[in-house]
């Protein structure tokens, strides 16, 4: 029996190329300046299997401090940016539910690997959830607080219910309730009426998307580059399939304690090749020009890209600076106007790091 390794292979004939050199390579640069300018801000988590999980019925253990019995441990989240396409599923003939709100296609860059589970939180959008809230009274802390599901962003209606036979009541926010995170915490007056009845609310808020990833259906993408002192490959940006989820299997409860953080820090949870820039200052020298300082934490840059925005939301490229390079003065401004601005690292085979903060000031009169 002839061994997988041992079997005869048949190399193809490449086909001639028309392209001067004879290959055909892809501009990586372009590629992360895409998906850094229109992208949005998100988080990755590593999703892991808990070894809680029994090895006859894989099923986990419901009082697991890992996982709360899910299964799923989501830990290192890394801050970073990725292009975001919908891509809603067929419902018409389908029967709705909140279970099949639809799919999107994610691209990210090569150095943020992902895999099957791994959780992703868009931080520049907003959806909506409805859910029943059943107050707790912490009595240590004297404190009502029901929690929600996901981080609150707004409020939109708070509702009390207040018996089969009477209205809803609507509750105020910031005189019947305030927001702490995932927290609604109720104002001390409904205390001793939740300890008597119990109290049952309806909630209805915006709060940041959140998927899993399903399908990778771009793992391993290799461009082939010749010439200009490069030589070599390049890991090509990554797509894959994601889907919303609709249930956050590690919520916390108020004392931040309810479940336990597996997040270790490694050399870099970036997973890029190269340091970001941090500390960035802008400092107004005077009308025309404005000044930045960072701190320059890498020893491989090629050079540094000085980006401006003067709505905090659109940035365009100032200038691309040499290597150790931690300063630079911006002498296009205009007086009396606001302006935003970010550092990113580059190096020879155009990776780049996370951008730094972002800092902004205003020109003088």
């Amino acid at each position: 029996m002839t061994k997988q390794s041992q079997k005869p292979i048949t190399t193809q004939t490449p086909p001639q190329s028309s392209s001067i050199g004879g290959k055909i390579s892809h501009n990586k640069g372009l590629y992360e300046e895409a998906i850094e300018n229109q992208g949005y801000n998100i988080f990755i988590e590593k999703a892991i299997k808990c070894p809680c999980k029994s090895k006859g019925t894989d099923s986990a253990l419901p009082s697991c401090s890992n996982c709360r019995g899910y299964g799923w441990v989501f830990i290192n989240k890394v801050q970073t940016r990725g292009i975001v396409h919908s891509m809603n599923l067929k419902t018409e003939f389908k029967e709705w539910s909140e279970t099949n709100l639809g799919n999107a296609s994610l691209t990210i860059r090569d150095v943020n690997k992902i895999a099957f589970m791994d959780r992703i939180t868009i931080n520049d959008g907003e959806t909506i959830h409805s859910q029943r809230l059943y107050p707790y009274h912490d009595k240590r802390r004297n404190e009502i607080y029901a929690a929600a599901i996901y981080d609150i962003v707004e409020m939109q209606e708070l509702y009390l219910f207040d018996g089969s036979d009477n209205k809803l009541v609507l509750l105020q926010q910031d005189v019947d309730y305030v927001i702490r995170d995932n927290f609604v915490i109720l104002d001390n007056k409904y205390i001793s009426k939740n300890d008597f009845l119990g109290l049952h609310l309806s909630a209805r808020y915006t709060h940041r998307p959140q998927y899993h990833v399903m399908d990778i259906t771009r793992d391993v993408m290799v461009s082939q580059i010749r010439g200009f002192g490069i030589n070599g490959d390049l890991d090509m940006p990554v797509n894959a399939m994601i889907r919303r989820s609709h249930y956050v299997v590690d919520e916390e409860n108020l004392e931040g304690n309810l479940i336990l953080d597996n997040s270790y820090l490694g050399d870099d949870m970036t997973g890029c090749k190269i340091k970001q820039p941090t500390n960035l200052t802008t400092t107004p020298i005077s009308n025309a020009q404005v000044d930045l300082a960072w701190l320059d934490n890498s020893d491989n840059e090629a050079g540094y890209i000085v980006e401006r925005s003067t709505n905090n939301k659109d940035y365009l490229q100032l200038s691309i600076l040499a290597a150790d390079v931690s300063t630079y003065s911006d002498t296009t401004v205009v007086a009396s106007t606001s302006y935003f601005y970010r550092v990113i690292a580059f190096i020879a085979d155009g990776s780049r790091s996370l951008y730094s903060n972002i800092s902004g000031t205003t020109t003088p009169v």
